[in-house]
């Protein structure tokens, strides 16, 4: 059974690690606190959306869950932000199984009465999927397979599971 606090259905919170519109990949560390810059993007492909991790959980590549935030508010680099979930990439790269959740940013009233991916314009998807496939272009060794995309009770298995990964591993933050 579940831990009841582990459930998907809990608020989220996002760490902002690239805010929309920046082509510099930074990571978090968290034993420091810190964010550091990990890498240029290979070319002019700047971020579609703010983009960072879900606290709490595992994704099966090790790191914690990816997230795309939609959001037209402004926000910045390290932010912690409430999120909700409304979809999810199914996607694997070099090290495996690496899903992006896609969830809009609870602070955000341009967002507040999406729940689901269908909601939101086919456009925002298409430029997701379109950065995914081609942030790594350039890299040697690197690779990205799109295996499809799931709606919000998708993204809350995905996220489930996740954190539950994280719960058996202790990497659970």
């Amino acid at each position: 059974m579940m831990d009841p606090k582990r459930d998907s259905s809990l608020p989220l919170h996002a760490r902002i690690e690239m805010v929309s519109g920046s082509n510099i990949k930074h990571i978090y560390d968290a034993n420091t606190g810190n964010i550091t810059v990990q890498r240029a993007l290979p070319k002019p492909l700047p971020e579609p959306y703010n983009y960072g991790f879900l606290h709490g959980t595992l994704g099966e590549d090790g790191d914690e869950l990816d997230v795309f935030v939609i959001s037209g508010a402004k926000v910045s680099l390290g932010d912690k932000l409430p999120v909700k979930p409304i979809g999810v990439i199914y996607m694997e790269d070099e090290n495996g199984g690496d899903d992006k959740i896609i969830a809009t940013f609870d602070g955000d009233q341009s967002y507040s009465g999406v729940s689901k991916i269908e909601e939101i314009n086919a456009g925002i998807i298409d430029n997701l999927v379109y950065y995914i496939q081609h942030n790594k272009d350039g890299l040697p060794g690197k690779f990205v397979k799109i295996k499809g995309i799931g709606d919000a009770n998708s993204a809350a298995k995905v996220i489930s599971e996740s954190r539950a990964r994280a719960n058996e591993s202790g990497k659970e933050k």
